[in-house]
């Protein structure tokens, strides 16, 4: 699946104005100017499936998503099983969240704020299941300032890297 020039926006509520015409309040959410591309798989006979996704703007890539597993239960999902809530517990996986760096400021409009200024970039790979999953995080935010109340902060660099083994998170 691919979208081009994709519209979001949530239900509005219809009322009437004081003459009777109908008003639709602007909606409390709206995306405009964010693409994706999906693309998926799943084997009918083993569950083994797979799902890559990218999000974009006219600007470039915002964020590459890949998720896979071996064996999803989709007959018990499909049949109402009793057991579902823990098997997908226990259903094992591997993800790759990808965000290339990019300035705040240039973000589509529903992920821009207006506290922080820089360059953001991270990576994010985790496996195993949700019972015990190991994370690894590799994130980096380049000349960052505070803005917020006027303020001028001096930039600063900011590194992260952190590992999660199933049972504590420590550095690498």
């Amino acid at each position: 699946m691919t979208t081009d020039q994709l519209e979001l926006a949530g239900r509005t509520p219809e009322s009437r104005d004081i003459d009777g015409v109908i008003v639709y309040p602007p909606p409390h959410w709206h995306i405009e100017g964010v693409d994706f591309i999906v693309d998926a798989h799943i084997d009918g006979n083993t569950g083994a499936s797979r799902l890559s996704t990218q999000v974009h703007d006219d600007k470039g890539a915002l964020a590459k998503l890949d998720v896979d597993s071996p064996h999803v239960p989709y007959d018990e999902a499909l049949r109402g099983g009793a057991e579902l809530a823990a098997r997908l517990r226990t259903t094992s996986f591997d993800a790759h969240l990808a965000i290339p760096e990019r300035g705040l400021g240039s973000v589509p409009p529903i992920l821009k704020q207006s506290y922080l200024t820089g360059r953001l970039q991270a990576d994010v790979k985790a496996s195993g299941t949700m019972l015990a999953p190991k994370v690894d995080l590799t994130a980096a935010l380049r000349r960052a300032a505070y803005t917020g109340d006027g303020a001028r902060a001096k930039p600063l660099d900011l590194d992260v890297i952190a590992h999660y083994d199933g049972l504590r998170g420590r550095p690498p």
